[in-house]
């Protein structure tokens, strides 16, 4: 799950090098409410199944071909990290009450975002659609 959100994380992040500066805005203002629903989509999923999941990394040594300092191929032993994922028991009643506190911050949230967005939308106004001539 952990390694889900870093794989999104880092697509996002390269989209939005190519966002348009109104975008990029936009998506600043909204990062923390952002978070927000995706640890609200992750509690709702623990109570849901009743359990929760941890991940984790696991270190494994493996033989690979590497190239001495003469450019000769050779075998060598390299370390490889696999993210992994294991389920564990949660507490229901807390889990529950996380969510219910997680919904209360998504709404303080969606209160506070509304003059942020209001703000990108005023310094980067969006552009103009030209219909195409036939």
């Amino acid at each position: 799950m952990m390694l889900n959100k870093l794989i999104f994380s880092a697509a996002c992040l390269v989209l939005m090098g190519c966002a348009s500066p109104r975008d990029r805005c936009v998506n600043a203002a909204t990062q923390n409410l952002r978070t927000v629903e995706v640890l609200i989509a992750d509690t709702q999923g623990n109570i849901n199944r009743g359990f929760g999941y941890v991940s984790d990394v696991r270190y494994t040594t493996g033989i690979d071909f590497c190239f001495d300092p003469w450019g000769n191929v050779r075998t060598c032993t390299s370390t490889r990290t696999v993210p992994t994922t294991k389920p564990v028991a949660i507490d229901i009643e807390t889990e529950k009450k996380k969510l219910a506190g997680l919904k209360k911050q998504r709404e303080a949230l969606l209160q506070n975002v509304k003059a942020p967005i209001e703000e990108c939308n005023a310094r980067f106004p969006a552009p103009e659609v030209v219909p195409a001539l036939d």
